[in-house]
């Protein structure tokens, strides 16, 4: 558990695709729903494509969200207004931008689903075809979360790297001996 999701206790973000049919809810920073507003009705309405848009929407607004509500909370923190442009240094303008450049991507382990987002502003989701006629919507939505939680683990490893990168400690070590 981060610090971020320990802040985010007693708090629900909730987003919608842009149709509004499906819903991702993240509570208490860790916790996850995903579902279609009437369920397998709205699942078995999409396309493969269009559900793949949709979801590409949903993921974007996510993210919106969680970067507001993280911005809030370090607001909150330190008593005035953070913005995400907010640079301190010019290091701080350089991860800014690099952060924007960052390329992620994850796939399910069918590979049935797949996402790739730039800056987790841009996202793709492609779904094989005929994933949506031959998966119920229980095991489409497990697929989705395959392919999400890996996108994440990508991100956080490229995130870890690129503040590693422009953030250098400053302790010296070198090895005994």
């Amino acid at each position: 558990m981060t610090m971020f999701s320990t802040l985010l206790d007693g708090t629900t973000l909730t987003v919608r695709s842009p149709d509004q049919k499906i819903v991702w809810e993240l509570e208490n920073g860790r916790n996850v729903q995903v579902w279609f507003e009437d369920g397998a009705y709205t699942y078995r309405g999409y396309t493969d494509a269009s559900l793949g848009q949709q979801l590409a929407g949903l993921f974007k607004a996510m993210w919106e969200a969680h970067r507001r509500a993280h911005l809030t909370v370090l607001s909150d923190m330190v008593g005035q207004t953070v913005r995400d442009n907010t640079a301190g240094d010019g290091r701080d303008q350089v991860f800014l931008e690099e952060r924007a450049k960052v390329q992620a991507s994850g796939a399910s382990n069918s590979r049935r689903v797949q996402l790739r987002a730039t800056g987790m502003t841009n996202w793709e989701v492609n779904i094989k075809q005929g994933t949506n006629r031959q998966l119920d919507q229980e095991k489409f939505l497990f697929e989705v979360w395959e392919a999400f939680s890996s996108l994440m683990s990508d991100y956080r490893s490229k995130m870890a790297r690129l503040k590693r990168d422009i953030y250098p400690s400053r302790t010296y070590s070198r090895p005994l001996g």
